[in-house]
């Protein structure tokens, strides 16, 4: 199968992502590899009024003041209910990432990522020593660029069905992407994709 025939799935689509988002490529021919950051960010979860404490109850920066207000009482929140537990170190966010990521990976390339972390993220290490021809499509997706700050949107992802572009998005917003409490839209927080070019 040559590289521009290769099927891609979406595990495939869902790797593209995660290194469109924050990946960086090492071609070599001994030790092929792409690591992916997974930048850490204090997440506190969704904010909910603590005078109404119900679930349309969502507390947003107001326009014009920039103070905590609930959406439903009207009222200035300086202490908010959050209903997700807080992560407090990076080792909370390795689980998830064990759980969720490593069987697409494996699934992929036959191994599971070396996991190593920072106090500003943590980083995928994946081996593709013994999948030359996988590594070889995903540069070629990439090319000429090794990193993400320089990466485009690969143009196989414009020539695939909406189920597995989602993936892709998926991919990046799990790399590039975050919540933020503010401009709620219909009940729902808005998402941000964050790239640093």
């Amino acid at each position: 199968m040559s590289n521009n025939n290769m099927l891609v799935t979406p595990e495939l689509a869902y790797l593209l992502g995660l290194i469109t988002g924050r990946g960086k490529i090492y071609h070599s021919s001994s030790n092929p590899r792409i690591t992916i950051n997974f930048p850490f960010k204090d997440l506190t979860g969704i904010p909910f009024c603590p005078y109404c404490d119900n679930a349309t109850a969502f507390v947003t920066k107001k326009k014009g003041t920039g103070k905590l207000t609930c959406r439903k009482c009207d009222k200035i929140c300086n202490a908010p209910t959050y209903r997700i537990p807080d992560f407090h170190s990076q080792t909370d966010f390795i689980p998830e990432i064990e759980k969720t990521i490593f069987p697409i990976i494996k699934k992929l390339v036959g191994t599971t990522p070396e996991i190593t972390k920072t106090k500003d993220a943590t980083r995928l290490s994946i081996d593709f020593s013994e999948e030359n021809q996988l590594f070889m499509y995903i540069v070629e997706q990439f090319k000429p660029y090794t990193n993400y700050d320089s990466f485009e949107i690969p143009k196989i992802i414009h020539e695939l069905d909406k189920p597995t572009k989602i993936e892709f998005v998926r991919g990046i917003a799990d790399t590039a992407g975050f919540v933020a409490a503010g401009q709620w839209y219909q009940n729902l927080m808005r998402g941000y994709f964050e790239f640093p070019n």
